[in-house]
């Protein structure tokens, strides 16, 4: 998502894929759920370099296009 702001709509809807992969498959996420794990992928340093392995910074862009996706679904 390079050039792309957390709150662009395509970020956004990424987050929403990403929300509702984990309440298929693993169990419910709402989007207050999915708020408080965005805060865990950036403060939990496991989770962190976990994600930013794939790209750095990564974490961070994830954690506030999830908090948008969860500010437009209310």
């Amino acid at each position: 998502m390079e050039g792309k702001s957390p709150s662009d709509e395509a970020a956004m809807d990424i987050a929403e894929r990403h929300r509702m992969s984990i309440d298929r498959w693993f169990y419910p996420c709402n989007h207050r759920m999915h708020r408080g794990l965005a805060s865990m992928y950036e403060s939990d340093e496991r989770f962190r370099q976990g994600i930013d392995a794939h790209g750095e910074g990564l974490a961070a862009f994830l954690a506030e296009a999830i908090r948008a996706n969860a500010s437009r679904h209310q």
